[in-house]
C-alpha cells in the first residue's frame, strides 16, 4: 500500500513539472506598454501598486510617481492600489498613457460589517464587533472551521475535546467563561439562528466574512445571546461574466505528538521497583541491591521478583520476540502520513438582474490508524441567487445540503488512543508472523481494536438547509424596506453499530511459526445490531422593516421585526442480536429473542421582537439603542417572556478641530462604549413540569407503577448577564499603523443551579435547580496591526491579537466552611480543584522520623518519596480539611494571534502564530495506575526513586499505595503553548501563462498546519483529554485527568493548486 502511494505521488509530481515546463515554455505574446503618473490631491505618490487584474503580474510607482507596465490586450485592466486609498480599476483600451489620482480612504471606513439583521459601516461601529474575511480562513487549509479561527479573532476561545477526524468538534466560547453553566457561543448563518451542524464543517471557501458580536450589540440576539452571538456570512454571486475556481488540495497528515511511554525492560524494572516500595522501608536497600532477582527477606521469607532479570535483559535484547516482545504501541498502531484530500468547485457570475453562486465541496479524512475503516467523507453543495425583480422588489434565495460519513471501529479513535497509552509493553500486537497478538485486558488488543474485524460504527448525517428572502423597497418612501425572510431545515442523522466477535491468538510457547497459535474468539458471544435515526426540522420565520435617511449631517436608521422559531425531532432506535452470520449486517438477518425498540421526540417553540436605532452626526457622534423582547417554550407563562435592552455610543475624536490641530500623528481616534442585557436559556427544557418514569415490581403478579423523576421549578427564568464595554481605536502612519483596545465587565445573575447547601445530596433529595447563581467575567482585548508597501513591490502586512479573562464565582449555594473558608468556590475562578499544597518530597526515612507534622489522617505510614503537603489549617495535622482551591478551569484564560502576511510579485507568502496561556491540567499522579498501565518516560524520570532521590516528584506508586501525594498541586499544570498553526507559499502564474488554458490564474501552493508547537506541557496543548465540554463549565475542573490518551491535533502538509476561468 504504502509503495504505491509512493508511486502515486511521484506519478502526480511529474506530472504537475512537465505541465509547468510546457506553460512556461510557451510564452509568446505581443505586448502593449501603458506609462503614467499615480498622485494624490497633494502630488504624486510613490510605491503604488499597479497590478493587471485577475494576476499577480505588476509594478510599483517610482519617487516621482511614475510607473510603465507591459499588458497583453486592450481588454486588461490595471488595479492601482495603496494604502489608505480607495482603490482603482481601469481598462487600458488603447491607451498607451494612464494618469491616475486616488482618492484618500481613511483607514477604510466605508468597509461594510455585518451586525444583527442588516450591515453597519465600520466608521458608525459603537459595539465590540470583530471580522475576518473568508479567504484568511481558505490558508489555514484546518479541514476543521472551528479550529481554523483559534487566535484569530481577539476574544475569540476555542477548546477541543477531540482531534480525531469527524470527531473534532471545538467549544466555541466568547470572551472566556461567562457562566457555569452553557457557554457556548449562538452561531447565525446567513441570518438564521443555530442551524444543526453549527459551524464546525462549514467550507471556509464558501464563506464571505464571519462577525463576532462580544458586546451589548449582541442583544438583539436576546435570550441566546449571552455567551456572544458569531455571524456568518456565505459568498453570493456578482455582476459579471461567468467565473469558474477550481481548487484541488491533497496532503498527509500526522499526529502532532505522541506520548513517549516506557519500553518493555524499563516497565518491568519500574514494577519491580514498585513491589520494593510495598515492603518496610529498612529492607529497600537490600531488595533494591538484587531487584529482578530472588530475595530472602530478614524473617527467611523468599521473594521472587514479577520480572526476573533474565527476562528483562532478554527483552531489552530484542533477539526473541516469540518469548520476549518489546512492543511499541504507538509504533505499532499509529499509521503515518495518512492522506486528506478536499476538492472545491465555485461557479459564480450574473447580471444586472440576477446573480449566482453555486459551490461543490469533497473533502476526506482517513484515520492515522493502521486498517482503520476509512474514516470521515464530506460533501457538500450550495445555491445562491439573488434576483432584481423590479425597481422596487427583489429576492435572494440560499440552498444547501451536506453529507457526512465517519465510518470507525467500534472502538472510536479516541478511545483507541487511550489504549494505547495504558498497554503493557511487553505484550505483542502482532506476532511474529503477522497474527494478531494475545488476549488483553477482555480482548482489547488495539492493533485489531482499530480495524473493523470487530465490526463497525457508521455515523451518517445529512443536512438540507434552505432559505429565501424577499426584499421590498415602498414606493414613494425612499429608504424604507420590508423584508421578510423563511428558512426550512432538516437534518437527518443514522447510525449503524455492528458488534461481532474477533480472534486473537494465543501462543503454545514452543513453535515459533503460525502451528504454535491457537485462535480465541474474544469480545460478545454473538453479533449484535444497534440502528438510530434521528430528524431534525427547524423553519425559522422573520418579517423587518427599516427605514434610514439623512437629513443634512445627520443621519438616522431605524430597524423593527419579529421572528417565529419552530423545531421538532424524533429520535428512534431498534436493537438485535443473535444473527445467522457475523457477516449479515442487517436487521432483518437478526434474532427475536433480546431485540427491543424505542422512540422519543419534541416540538419547541421561540417568538421573539425586536428593534434597533442608529444615529450619527457626520459620523463623528454616534449612537445606537436595541432591544430584544423573547418568549420561550423553556419557561412558564408567567416567567415565558423576557426584555433585553441595550445602548452604545462612539465618539470620533479625530474629526475634532483641537485633535487635528493638536494630535496630527494620529490619522484616526475614536473612543466607544457599550451597556446592555442578555439572555442565556440554553438550560434542560421543561424544568418547570414534573416528569414521571414507570418501573415494574411483584413477586407473582408483576405491577406497572409511575414515579417522580423531576421535581417541577414553577418559577424558572432566564439567566440574564450584565454587559459592559469600553475601548478605542486608532490608526497613525498614514494609516499603516493600528490598535484597538477594549475592557469588559460581564455580570452573570440568575444562574440555574442546585442549592446544594439547603438541600445537600445526602439528604437523599434532589431538588428542582434554581435562578440562585451569580458569576463574573472580567477582561481586556488588544488588537494591533502594521501594513505596508517597499519601493520594491514587496507588500507586508503583520496582525496582533491577545484576549485576557479573568471570571470569578460570586453565589453558588454551597456550605459555608467556616472552619475551612479555603475550600468555598466562591469567591474564586470556577473550575479550582481541591488539592493538597505540595511542600517538597520526604527523601530519606531521616526527614520522615524528624517530621513534626502528623500525617496519620492521610496515610497510614510514611515512606521516602512521598509528598510533603502545607498543613493549612495550623492544626499540626495533615487531614482533607487541610486541601484548597487551587489552580482554574480546564479553558485558558489567555489567548493570542500574530499573522504575518507577505507578497512579491507573483509570490505570496503567510505565516499565522496562535498560543494561550491558562488552562489546568492534574498530569503526573494521571500514572498512579502502576502495574495496571504503562507509564510515560518523562514521569518515570522526575519521580523520586532509590536510584534518583533527589528528583522534584514524589515516588511513584502501586494503585492505592500513598495515595495522597496523586492529590497534591504538584501534579496540576498549566497548558500554555505556542504553535504555528499555519503556513503557506504560494506561487501565481503570470497571465500569459494562465491564458495559455484559458484560464484567468493559476496558483500552485504549498501548506501546512500545526507544524511547531513550543510548550512544556507533554501532550498536545490543545486538547482536552476529558472533553471541551461548554454545556457545563463547572464541571470542567483543571484537576482533570490528562494521561496523554486523547487522540492529538493534526499536523499536516498540503499541496494545493488553484485554477480560475
Amino acid at each position: 500500500m504504502q509503495n504505491q502511494i509512493n508511486m502515486n505521488l511521484k506519478l502526480r509530481i511529474k506530472q504537475l513539472v512537465f505541465f509547468t515546463f510546457i506553460l512556461v515554455g510557451s510564452i509568446a505574446f505581443a505586448q502593449q506598454s501603458v506609462s503614467g503618473t499615480v498622485s494624490d490631491n497633494e502630488g504624486p505618490l510613490p510605491g503604488v501598486s499597479v497590478i493587471i487584474k485577475g494576476t499577480a503580474q505588476g509594478v510599483v510607482t517610482d519617487f516621482d510617481g511614475n510607473y510603465t507596465i507591459s499588458v497583453s490586450n486592450q481588454e486588461a485592466e490595471l488595479v492601482f492600489s495603496y494604502l489608505g486609498f480607495l482603490t482603482q480599476e481601469i481598462t487600458v483600451g488603447s491607451n498607451s498613457n494612464l494618469d491616475v489620482q486616488l482618492i484618500e480612504d481613511v483607514q477604510g471606513l466605508e468597509e461594510v460589517v455585518v451586525t444583527g439583521y442588516g450591515t453597519q459601516k465600520k466608521a458608525t461601529l459603537t459595539g465590540s464587533i470583530a471580522t475576518i474575511g473568508g479567504e484568511a480562513l481558505e490558508k489555514s487549509s484546518s479541514p476543521n472551521l472551528g479550529t481554523a479561527l483559534a487566535g484569530k479573532v481577539a476574544g475569540l476561545y476555542i477548546d477541543t475535546g477531540n482531534g480525531a477526524p469527524g470527531a473534532d468538534n471545538p467549544a466555541i466560547r466568547v470572551r472566556g467563561t461567562n457562566t457555569f453553566n452553557n457557554s457556548s457561543a449562538l452561531i447565525v448563518i446567513d441570518g438564521i439562528p443555530n442551524r444543526a451542524g453549527g459551524l464546525a464543517r462549514i467550507n471556509p471557501a464558501d464563506i464571505e466574512s464571519i462577525s463576532v458580536l462580544k458586546d451589548a450589540s449582541a442583544a438583539i440576539y436576546g435570550a441566546r445571546a449571552a455567551n456572544g452571538v458569531i455571524l456568518i456570512t456565505t459568498k453570493r454571486g456578482k455582476k459579471g461574466d461567468a467565473q469558474v475556481k477550481i481548487t484541488s488540495n491533497y496532503g498527509w497528515q500526522n499526529f502532532t505528538t505522541v506520548p513517549d511511554m516506557l519500553e518493555g525492560a524499563e516497565y518491568m524494572d519500574l514494577v519491580n521497583l514498585l513491589n520494593v516500595y510495598k515492603l518496610p522501608t529498612n529492607e529497600w536497600t537490600a531488595a533494591n541491591a538484587v531487584r529482578g532477582q530472588p530475595f530472602t527477606r530478614p524473617n527467611g521469607e523468599v521473594l521472587n521478583p514479577t520480572y526476573s532479570t533474565d527476562r528483562i535483559q532478554n527483552t531489552a535484547a530484542g533477539t526473541d520476540l516469540w518469548n520476549y516482545p518489546d512492543t511499541d504501541w504507538m509504533e505499532e498502531v499509529q499509521r503515518k502520513n495518512a492522506p486528506t484530500t478536499r476538492q472545491n468547485v465555485q461557479v459564480s457570475g450574473g447580471n444586472d438582474d440576477v446573480t449566482y453562486l453555486a459551490s461543490f465541496g469533497f473533502l476526506r479524512q482517513d484515520v492515522n490508524f493502521k486498517n482503520a475503516p476509512k474514516g470521515f467523507t464530506q460533501y457538500d453543495l450550495r445555491l445562491n441567487l439573488d434576483a432584481k425583480i423590479n425597481d422596487f422588489l427583489s429576492m435572494d434565495v440560499g440552498l444547501y445540503s451536506r453529507q457526512e460519513e465517519n465510518l470507525t471501529s467500534t472502538n472510536a479513535p479516541a478511545n483507541v488512543f487511550n489504549d494505547l497509552v495504558r498497554q503493557y509493553p511487553w505484550f505483542p500486537a502482532y506476532w511474529p508472523t503477522g497474527e494478531y497478538g494475545p488476549d488483553i485486558e477482555n480482548g482489547n488488543n488495539p492493533a485489531i481494536r482499530v480495524t473493523d474485524s470487530p465490526g463497525y460504527n457508521n455515523r451518517s448525517t445529512n443536512f438540507v438547509q434552505s432559505n429565501i428572502g424577499i426584499n421590498l423597497k415602498v414606493p414613494g418612501v425612499e429608504g424604507l424596506l420590508i423584508r421578510g425572510n423563511v428558512s426550512y431545515d432538516k437534518m437527518n442523522f443514522d447510525q449503524k453499530l455492528w458488534q461481532r466477535p474477533w480472534e486473537l491468538y494465543t501462543w503454545d510457547g514452543i513453535n515459533k511459526d503460525s502451528s504454535g497459535l491457537t485462535a480465541a474468539q474474544r469480545g460478545p458471544g454473538d453479533p449484535s445490531l444497534t440502528q438510530d435515526h434521528t430528524t431534525l426540522t427547524d423553519i425559522t420565520a422573520t418579517v423587518n422593516a427599516s427605514y434610514e435617511k439623512e437629513v443634512g449631517d445627520h443621519y438616522f436608521k431605524v430597524l423593527g421585526g419579529i421572528t417565529r422559531e419552530e423545531s421538532e425531532q424524533s429520535f428512534m432506535r431498534a436493537y438485535k442480536r443473535f444473527f445467522l452470520s457475523n457477516d449479515l449486517d442487517q436487521l432483518s438477518f437478526g434474532g427475536q429473542d433480546g431485540q427491543f425498540s424505542q422512540g422519543t421526540g419534541y416540538e419547541i417553540a421561540r417568538l421573539n421582537y425586536y428593534g434597533r436605532i442608529n444615529y450619527t452626526y457626520k459620523e463623528k457622534y454616534l449612537f445606537e439603542a436595541l432591544f430584544r423582547y423573547d418568549g420561550s417554550y423553556l419557561f412558564p407563562e408567567d416567567t415565558r417572556y423576557g426584555f433585553f435592552p441595550g445602548a452604545s455610543a462612539g465618539w470620533v475624536v479625530s474629526e475634532e478641530n483641537f485633535f487635528k490641530d493638536n494630535v496630527s500623528f494620529l490619522d484616526y481616534f475614536k473612543l466607544k462604549g457599550s451597556w446592555g442585557q442578555l439572555g442565556n436559556d440554553n438550560v434542560a427544557p421543561f424544568q418547570f413540569l414534573a416528569s414521571y418514569g414507570f418501573s415494574a415490581t411483584g413477586l407473582g403478579d408483576v405491577y406497572t407503577t409511575a414515579y417522580e423523576t423531576k421535581v417541577p421549578n414553577t418559577n424558572i427564568t432566564w439567566e440574564t448577564q450584565t454587559s459592559a464595554n469600553f475601548g478605542f481605536d486608532l490608526r497613525a502612519i498614514n494609516n499603516r499603523l493600528s490598535l484597538g483596545f477594549e475592557v469588559f465587565r460581564n455580570l452573570r445573575e440568575n444562574i440555574l443551579t442546585l442549592p446544594n447547601k439547603t438541600l445537600p445530596s445526602y439528604s437523599g433529595i434532589t431538588p428542582p435547580a434554581q435562578n440562585i447563581g451569580e458569576f463574573e467575567n472580567t477582561g481586556i482585548e488588544i488588537t494591533a496591526g502594521f501594513n505596508g508597501e517597499t519601493n520594491s513591490g514587496l507588500t507586508y502586512n503583520f496582525s496582533f491579537n491577545v484576549s485576557d479573562s479573568n471570571n470569578t464565582l460570586l453565589f453558588v449555594d454551597e456550605p459555608d466552611f467556616a472552619d475551612r473558608p479555603w475550600q468555598r468556590e466562591t469567591g474564586g475562578e470556577l473550575g479550582r480543584p481541591l488539592l493538597y499544597s505540595f511542600d517538597g518530597v520526604f527523601r530519606s526515612q531521616a526527614e520522615i522520623d524528624s517530621e513534626s507534622l502528623d500525617y496519620s489522617g492521610v496515610t497510614p505510614l510514611l515512606k521516602p518519596g512521598d509528598a510533603r503537603v502545607a498543613d493549612i489549617n495550623g492544626d499540626g495535622k495533615i487531614t482533607p480539611a487541610d486541601k484548597q482551591r487551587t489552580g482554574g478551569s480546564a479553558f485558558a484564560d489567555t489567548q493570542f494571534g500574530f499573522n504575518t502576511s507577505l507578497a512579491y510579485k507573483n509570490f505570496d507568502f503567510n505565516m499565522y502564530w496562535n498560543g494561550a496561556a491558562g488552562g489546568f491540567n492534574s498530569y503526573e499522579w494521571s500514572f498512579m495506575s502502576g502495574t495496571l498501565a504503562n507509564v510515560q518516560r518523562d514521569v518515570f524520570d522526575r519521580a523520586w526513586s532509590l536510584d534518583n532521590p533527589n528528583a522534584p516528584a514524589p515516588r511513584l506508586a502501586d494503585r492505592g499505595d500513598q495515595w495522597y501525594s496523586g492529590q497534591t498541586d504538584y501534579a496540576l499544570i498549566t497548558r500554555d503553548f505556542i504553535r504555528l498553526k499555519s503556513l503557506e507559499l504560494g506561487y501565481n502564474f503570470s497571465e500569459e501563462i494562465s491564458s495559455k488554458i484559458g484560464a484567468q490564474s493559476i496558483r500552485l501552493s504549498v501548506s501546512g498546519t500545526n507544524l511547531i508547537t513550543i510548550t512544556d506541557f507533554p501532550f498536545d496543548p490543545e486538547i482536552l483529554q476529558s472533553g471541551a465540554d461548554i454545556n457545563n463549565t463547572r464541571n470542567a475542573g483543571g484537576g482533570a485527568v490528562n494521561n496523554g490518551g486523547a487522540y492529538p491535533l493534526l499536523k499536516t502538509i498540503i499541496t494545493g493548486v488553484q485554477l480560475t476561468f
